[in-house]
């Protein structure tokens, strides 16, 4: 009997120590894939992530630490992720990812998809006992996007919208959750509906994705269907025509740009075509995008997440705690290559005076007027592959609707909303 007790005691250790936590076996693997999308190169955006794992390892992170950038373009890239992809469906695969989902080829097709099949780790109980990132002073309209079924999986980490910046003596402006797309469809003074055209190609610097910042939510993930009709999208695209056929030679001095650190020094500004215009210490007004819901519609680049394979999740997270400190995305060549100078950091104090980014910062008084506009964003979405097709089909309508052919318009309209709704249903 007392053999048989030992033999039972024994038994249960066993199975309560293969039943609880794994020890980390080889070193965690952290994924990056941003060289699309800015000008950094594999070996330069290696050398800042490795620089990022190293001081996190000082602070007490995970000593052994593997960084694998994807690259940019070519059969290399295929080759790269479909090893990946491979990986994870077969219970594998890197423990970290910081990736941006706007690229032609992106790892993740739709991030929304790799939510709801449960290919990242929830994050909640680590994010409750974080160190380093402030969780509450993090934008809570952006970090939700981030969310399915009421867990964190994702982690944003850069968003932005179109804005158009004027001299506050100029033009005097109150953002508003109220004004929606009609509003900027019968403005009369050019000021809203100035704020929403692409005359000389002026987003042509943000990627021209301004187009779908007309929309709210493109998609029902869940139900794999597009949420506005064919009709509707037609719509939208004449109706950003026409706003570009308006005259708006009697508005002042002004610059539209994407939302981002790089307008947080006027004075610094080194756009090409663009003449500084304004002084670093004018007061400005600052006039979003309204969407047809009310309100702006902002856009998340690029985001991180954690393996649900992972056999190290403290470890995983404790390099997204870190990332997302408000010093890493002040001061860190990372972050350079995150948001690439036209996105905004997800901390709320960051471009404020006391609080540059990159060397760039707002007055005072220019620093409230951002935080009014950025209270005004009601939407967020995930820059994926609709966004891509919506700027694309703005870009070929182009030519037509100024050739007045609207059969051309029609066919152009059609097949980009038979792929989107393919591209969808296949996710």
């Amino acid at each position: 009997m007392k053999k048989l007790l030992l033999f039972c005691t024994a038994l249960l250790l066993v199975i309560q120590v293969g039943c609880g936590h794994k020890e980390p076996t080889g070193p965690l693997r952290i994924c990056v894939d941003l060289t699309g999308v800015n000008s950094g190169n594999v070996g330069e955006i290696q050398g800042a992530f490795q620089r990022l794992v190293d001081n996190a390892e000082k602070e007490g992170g995970p000593q052994e630490v593997t960084v694998e950038v994807i690259p940019s373009k070519g059969s290399e890239r295929e080759s790269v992720i479909d090893r990946i992809r491979t990986e994870i469906a077969s219970g594998g695969g890197p423990d970290v990812f910081v990736v941006n989902s706007g690229t032609e080829t992106p790892l993740f097709r739709f991030p929304h998809t790799i939510m709801k099949q449960n290919y990242m780790l929830p994050l909640d109980k680590y994010i409750a006992q974080a160190k380093y990132m402030e969780w509450e002073q993090l934008n809570q309209a952006v970090m939700e996007i981030g969310k399915y079924k009421d867990e964190q999986l994702l982690l944003p980490l850069g968003y932005t919208f179109p804005i158009t910046l004027y001299r506050k003596s100029d033009v005097s402006h109150e953002p508003s959750r109220e004004l929606n797309w009609e509003d900027v469809l019968a403005d009369e003074t050019g000021v809203l509906a100035g704020a929403a055209n692409d005359v000389q190609g002026a987003f042509g610097f943000t990627h021209n994705l301004f187009a779908s910042h007309v929309f709210g939510q493109l998609a029902d993930f869940d139900e794999e269907k597009l949420l506005f009709s064919e009709d509707e999208l037609k719509q939208k695209i004449l109706e950003l025509m026409e706003l570009n056929d308006r005259d708006y030679s009697h508005l002042p001095s002004h610059l539209r740009l994407n939302m981002g650190v790089l307008q947080g020094n006027m004075k610094q500004r080194d756009i090409p075509g663009y003449p500084e215009i304004f002084s670093e210490t004018d007061p400005l007004s600052m006039i979003p995008m309204y969407q047809e819901n009310g309100g702006i519609t902002a856009i998340v680049d690029t985001y991180a997440c954690v393996n649900r394979n992972t056999k190290d999740p403290e470890g995983a997270f404790f390099l997204l705690d870190y990332l997302l400190s408000q010093e890493i995305q002040q001061y860190s060549d990372v972050y350079n290559y995150i948001i690439n100078y036209i996105a905004l950091p997800t901390h709320n104090a960051l471009l404020s005076p006391e609080n540059p980014v990159l060397r760039w910062n707002w007055s005072e008084e220019n620093y409230q007027e951002y935080c009014r506009v950025r209270d005004q964003i009601t939407c967020v979405r995930f820059h994926g592959m609709q966004e891509n097709h919506i700027a694309k089909l703005y870009r070929e309508c182009m030519q037509a609707y100024s050739a007045q052919d609207e059969e051309k318009i029609n066919k152009l309209v059609h097949e980009a909303y038979r792929v989107m709704s393919i591209e969808l249903e296949e996710s």
